[in-house]
């Protein structure tokens, strides 16, 4: 609850340091030049250096977790971090989501830049390809599933868009190509870490195939101390479903639960309380989970009907929002709000299958909607 305070308030300090530099630039703009129309320059002064610091400090981080993969720090931590990179976010899962946020700003550079042939716009392009193709590349050494199909359904939202919606989409086709086919070398190379999906795209796999040897599994994350979610895999996937259904048990269990949940962050009371008798049978019997591992069932087991509501009110309506003035505005033009969009979109895949932590909360309630409220 008051974590939720603190992003209205960094919210609304945001809107007003913003908007007081927006004004200041159009302010000049207007004295330099009554020609130029002020609102298309104050998103190059002041939000275009937050969104240059995003992409550059998660370069930094996924620049470590490519070191990590090497082993770096391989003696370090009880987990195997070789297996599954976490960098400085402390969990893979999490790097994972944040990863998938941030790459489609760094294709807003990469197709910005591919618009014309200035020396500033080669950095960009360069820029944006570089970096998206970085975080994929760190995204598979992750193997965290949620986090590829945040980065999948980003990456279709942000491209089909942005096709349907330009002028002159030859200038779409060529960039989506080239990065496509990048990340599909990246991909027949390294794998995906998922053997259904290897089988068939790699390298490896095919191998496999035309010499009739079973595809070797690859080498599975040591996680002594963590749990199977931390480890991926099947087993994960099972003791996840265990976890959900104590969620929804935990606001079945009484009237009050229904309407207004177990109480703000009680899910680990509750869990003991309301979880499945087949937990038991698992290998983490004795385990207490925090959090539902479902940020949406972690709403509804702790907040009920009431904050989940206001929670899927909230997202529904921003989206409404969104896709309404990209109705209006009918122009494949501004391709930054359609950017940040597809990487706010990727923050609610990834919740699906874990939970919120303070930076994709940060991009979640305050850098998107604050960007795309003055791009838009």
């Amino acid at each position: 609850m008051w974590s939720i305070f603190s992003y209205v308030i960094l919210y609304y300090a945001f809107v007003t340091e913003f908007s007081e530099k927006i004004a200041g630039v159009a302010d000049s703009v207007k004295k330099q030049a009554n020609t130029i129309a002020a609102s298309a320059i104050p998103l190059s002064v002041p939000v275009k250096k937050t969104l240059n610091a995003i992409v550059a400090t998660a370069t930094l981080v996924a620049l470590y977790g490519v070191a990590e993969h090497v082993g770096i720090d391989k003696n370090i931590w009880v987990q195997d971090v070789q297996s599954r990179v976490f960098s400085t976010l402390g969990q893979p899962n999490w790097l994972a989501a944040f990863l998938a946020a941030v790459l489609p700003i760094s294709l807003y550079f990469f197709v910005a830049g591919a618009s014309h042939k200035t020396a500033m716009q080669v950095i960009k392009l360069l820029f944006g390809g570089l970096t998206a193709i970085l975080f994929f590349l760190v995204t598979l050494y992750t193997r965290s599933r949620s986090g590829l199909l945040g980065i999948a359904v980003a990456d279709i939202l942000f491209w089909v868009i942005l096709y349907l919606s330009a002028k002159e989409k030859k200038r779409i086709v060529i960039p989506f190509v080239a990065l496509h086919a990048i990340f599909a070398i990246i991909v027949f190379l390294n794998g995906t870490y998922i053997d259904q999906v290897d089988k068939w795209v790699t390298l490896r796999g095919w191998h496999d195939r035309f010499t009739h040897t079973q595809i070797a599994p690859p080498k599975p994350a040591v996680t002594p101390s963590g749990s199977a979610l931390e480890s991926g895999g099947t087993e994960s996937g099972t003791i996840r479903g265990y976890v959900w259904q104590a969620a929804v048990f935990a606001w079945r269990g009484s009237t009050k639960n229904m309407l207004v949940g177990t109480g703000t962050e009680t899910f680990a009371f509750a869990f003991y309380q309301y979880r499945p008798q087949g937990h038991n049978m698992t290998s983490e019997w004795d385990f207490l989970y925090n959090k539902a591992h479902n940020e949406y069932l972690n709403y509804l087991a702790t907040t009920g009907l009431f904050g989940l509501g206001s929670y899927l009110l909230l997202i529904g309506t921003f989206i409404f929002w969104c896709i309404n003035h990209h109705i209006k505005e009918k122009s494949g033009q501004n391709v930054l709000p359609l950017a940040l969009f597809s990487g706010w979109i990727s923050i609610l895949i990834t919740n699906f299958f874990g939970f919120s932590v303070v930076i994709t909360q940060v991009f979640l309630f305050l850098f998107f909607n604050s960007f795309l409220f003055f791009i838009c």
